[in-house]
């Protein structure tokens, strides 16, 4: 008869395995798994033409939109961060912010149905974005926040979009490409500007 002996578990692997199997943690990424998949897409994307720039278009708008769902799907509370070399402390991701985030649309909704008894996306965009301007309230200068740190939905999907390939190319006018590959060969060269210019 084979006896098998298996590898005693390492103490960082036991604090993993307890700490996502704890009966609080598996009902807040319950509740956010559900929040994400609630949210209004029209609202958010209502709220994206609103704070996103004009430049992007209808279809810049929708990519951001859809690219921010699938961020939020895919966000695990609790997970392990990344850390660098050298460094000792183990640090985890704050809860999934989908909870608050569909609290700040369905509140975007309530003030727009307040203030003329309509859909928050029925609104113009000046009125759109004066609602979220009191939502959100002062903000201090500064620094972009985390994208799950961000305290509304429309600083997160600002945060997001910023932070994106499309967001840092607009930033710079020019086809950076940032978080892709170009080959070694087209390193000496200047990205081509943003609507076609090189």
């Amino acid at each position: 008869m084979n006896s098998t002996t298996s590898e005693p578990i390492s103490r960082r692997r036991l604090v993993a395995i307890l700490a996502t199997s704890s009966p609080l943690l598996i009902a807040q990424r319950r509740r956010a798994t559900l929040a994400a998949k609630r949210l209004d897409s029209g609202t958010l994307n209502a709220v994206a033409e609103a704070v996103l720039p004009s430049e992007l278009g209808p279809q810049g708008v929708a990519t951001a939109v859809s690219a921010f769902e699938r961020w939020l799907a895919g966000y695990r509370g609790g997970a392990e961060v990344l850390h660098g070399y050298g460094l000792s402390e183990i640090q985890y991701l704050p809860p999934s912010p989908a909870p608050r985030f569909e609290a700040n649309l369905t509140a975007l909704e309530r003030a727009a149905r307040t203030a003329d008894n309509t859909t928050f996306g029925q609104l113009s965009p000046d009125a759109r974005r004066s609602i979220i301007e009191s939502a959100i309230g002062p903000v201090a200068s500064g620094s972009m926040p985390s994208i799950a740190g961000a305290p509304h939905v429309a600083i997160a999907l600002l945060a997001h979009w910023a932070n994106s390939s499309a967001g840092v190319d607009l930033a710079y006018r020019a086809r950076i490409g940032a978080f892709g590959c170009r080959p070694l060969a087209d390193n000496p060269k200047k990205p081509a500007r943003v609507g076609g210019a090189s």
